[in-house]
């Protein structure tokens, strides 16, 4: 089983921590209280890794940390769970 963890790269692992770090606080800031938080965890996560995905295609180097795009992947996890938010409002 350790040996599959070690296999994994380490921008996945900080990503999944900011990627759920933004979503928990986005619910804290903004979110419905009627609404569990588990609503905005799979949308923050995906919006993440899209946005790092969108911003190593455009080659942007802006807050990069590693091989995460900080910058384009928090923009999409924002946009993500806005979309959400408006959606389930």
């Amino acid at each position: 089983m350790t040996d599959l963890l070690i296999e994994i790269p380490p921008w996945v692992y900080l990503g999944t921590v900011m990627g759920l770090a933004v979503s928990l606080l986005f619910y804290a800031v903004i979110g419905h209280r009627e609404r569990s938080p588990f609503w905005y965890l799979p949308f923050g996560l995906t919006g993440f890794f899209a946005g790092n995905w969108a911003g190593n295609g455009l080659g942007l180097t802006l807050l990069q940390l590693g091989d995460v795009q900080a910058a384009a992947a928090l923009a999409g996890a924002l946009l993500a769970l806005a979309l959400l938010h408006l959606v389930i409002a």
